[in-house]
């Protein structure tokens, strides 16, 4: 079975932006991340099942979560989706799903971030034809599972993005933000499920969400039930 880097290392990357790094950093410590290292761009941690979903859930400094698939020198494109290739993207989604690549390219021979981003794209629907006849589809605004693409100094990194998506949209909606936020956790909860983890880590994080969403509704509805407007303000800052 192939082991992931995430997997042997237990090790992520948060993404923040560099004016905010120092109190990003005690932020993620605040939320159970450990061996935090602070670096471009973002910082790497140690965390457990339970401390990832729980930085995903309540950090507010961090843009998003990454998780390591695999790293390796590039100098072409080929080599890229050859790498790629080699991942079995069936432990992360099948055809049946969608999904969107995000890419970052700096210093390297692969000048054009949109280039590499599809050549990823290349190679995970290329490697589901061949194994299943069929593809997930491609959706850059609700997909399933968010892939990040990041060559720095012809480094690259494969990572699968834990939390669905840029965590300052959670919630977002304009409309009915209980149901918005729930499929933006959702999809959060899926990507992280779909990394290997025990029944009994999968039973952790999901009562958390569910503590965590009475917490945000329990008491502050109106008479009718429903969110009032204020509230539905108000619940990004708390997050």
């Amino acid at each position: 079975m192939l082991m992931y880097r995430y997997q042997e290392t237990q090790r992520y990357f948060a993404q923040v932006a560099d004016d905010i790094k120092d109190i990003a950093e005690q932020e993620l410590r605040t939320l159970g991340a450990r061996e935090t290292s602070p670096t471009y761009r973002g910082i790497y941690f140690t965390a457990s099942p339970k401390a990832l979903y729980t930085i995903n859930f309540y950090a507010r400094l961090i843009s998003r979560v990454l998780a390591p698939l695999t790293s390796f020198r590039c100098h072409s494109d080929r080599y890229l989706y050859k790498k790629a290739r080699e991942i079995e993207w069936r432990d992360f989604l099948d055809p049946s799903q969608t999904f969107a690549v995000f890419a970052t390219v700096a210093n390297s021979r692969l000048r054009h971030s949109q280039f590499a981003a599809l050549r990823l794209k290349d190679a995970v629907v290329d490697s589901f034809r061949a194994a299943t006849g069929g593809r997930p589809s491609i959706d850059t605004r609700e997909p399933t599972v968010w892939l990040n693409l990041h060559i720095h100094n012809d480094e690259a990194t494969i990572s699968l993005d834990t939390s669905g998506g840029s965590l300052h949209r959670r919630g977002y909606r304009k409309k009915k933000r209980p149901s918005a936020f729930g499929r933006d956790i959702g999809r959060s909860h899926y990507s992280v499920r779909r990394m290997g983890w025990s029944p009994a880590a999968v039973r952790s994080v999901l009562r958390l969400r569910h503590l965590a969403v009475r917490s945000l509704y329990v008491g502050l509805t109106d008479a009718g039930g429903a969110v009032s407007s204020a509230v539905r303000v108000s619940v990004p800052a708390r997050l």
